[in-house]
């Protein structure tokens, strides 16, 4: 697994190139069995690449679990969004408050 010897290299990493592969919610389970499966590549689509700065306000709002490298569990390993999943748009990272309520 990559960064596993050096954790601290996979922070400078994603920071350089300025984005970060977070998993929408929806899609953890199907990434859990793909992972069982050994298909990681076909499990690794289902990561969305979000900026650094999006990771950091999703963390902030409370929308992200960080991913702990460390972990024997694969679903913990991956950074993991209550953001909303839109097959057409992607990850919706930011909605309009409905006021009507």
């Amino acid at each position: 697994m990559a960064f596993e010897s050096m954790p601290d290299l996979e922070g400078q990493f994603y920071r350089a190139f300025d984005s970060i592969d977070v998993l929408p919610q929806i899609f953890a389970q199907d990434y859990m069995t793909l992972m069982n499966q050994q298909a990681f590549v076909e499990a690794q689509s289902l990561l969305v690449s979000i900026a650094y700065w999006q990771y950091a306000s999703l963390q902030q709002a409370g929308r992200i679990r960080s991913g702990d490298r460390t972990s024997d569990d694969p679903l913990d390993r991956v950074p993991i969004t209550t953001a909303r999943y839109d097959p057409d748009l992607g990850l919706v990272l930011y909605e309009a408050k409905d006021d009507t309520a």
